[in-house]
């Protein structure tokens, strides 16, 4: 599964907040990766790309 199928999926599903960790390609900032994964997967909830030693709290 792709980041194109993870974001179909969230978007049927009503997800409110995706993250993806265990990319391949290491970005240089938060705005490059933005510009990279964003956009094309045509994702409007937030979204976080996961770096080294982030911590991302989910409330339930």
């Amino acid at each position: 599964m792709d980041i194109m199928d993870v974001a179909i999926v969230a978007k049927e599903a009503n997800v409110e907040l995706l993250a993806l960790n265990n990319l391949t390609l290491k970005t240089r900032s938060k705005c490059h990766a933005n510009r990279l994964f964003r956009n094309p997967i045509e994702y409007s909830g937030a979204l976080f790309v996961g770096e080294d030693g982030m911590k991302i709290m989910i409330p339930l």
